[in-house]
């Protein structure tokens, strides 16, 4: 009973698979918005490793107040960091802030904690060639964000991959909530 207490993940609930095509459709789809690209960008990488929209979107609404801020969060799952990342190349790891990162042939993404108990969970996927949907490329576009908030100073290694530059040049997270709309604007 304590053990249920102690965990404030909402239960699992049943939801309706978003298929491949409506995932290609959408990423592909050209944008000037800095926004739907880094969410399209989030979707792609989230499809191939299979996450929970809390290990790539801002589900807390608002827990991110200012750049390298975060909340302690009362979530057993938590979202995904350039830490988490280890990128490969002829068995040989590439630094994740180095441009090698684009030749990379596999990358491993460190799931720290799960809502199913299990810690440091490590899943590595190698590169299929496709300039668009592929493994290793989905998390290089969202890498190479990252690095760039990292380098104007709006963000750290441990800064959740949610967070975009928005036209103001402010670091802004992904909000499930606005995401939610987009998708389903996007597939009416």
């Amino acid at each position: 009973m304590l053990k249920g207490m102690e965990n404030m993940d909402p239960p699992q609930q049943s939801q309706q698979c978003l298929p491949f095509e409506v995932i290609v459709q959408l990423v592909t789809e050209e944008t000037d918005s800095p926004f739907k690209q880094a969410f399209q960008d989030n979707l792609l990488m989230s499809f191939f490793w299979a996450m929970r929209s809390c290990e790539y979107l801002d589900v807390d609404n608002n827990w991110w107040k200012e750049a390298n801020q975060k909340k302690p969060s009362d979530r057993r799952t938590t979202p995904v960091c350039c830490d988490d990342y280890r990128y490969w190349k002829d068995h040989r790891i590439v630094p994740i802030d180095s441009a090698e990162i684009l030749e990379a042939d596999s990358v491993t993404i460190r799931f720290p904690y799960q809502k199913r108990r299990v810690r440091d969970d490590r899943v590595t996927q190698t590169a299929t060639g496709d300039p668009r949907l592929c493994q290793v490329k989905s998390s290089d576009w969202v890498v190479m964000r990252m690095h760039d908030l990292i380098r104007k100073g709006l963000a750290t290694n441990n800064t959740p991959f949610f967070m975009f530059l928005d036209r103001n040049g402010k670091a802004c997270p992904l909000k499930s909530k606005e995401c939610r709309v987009l998708l389903r604007d996007f597939v009416k």
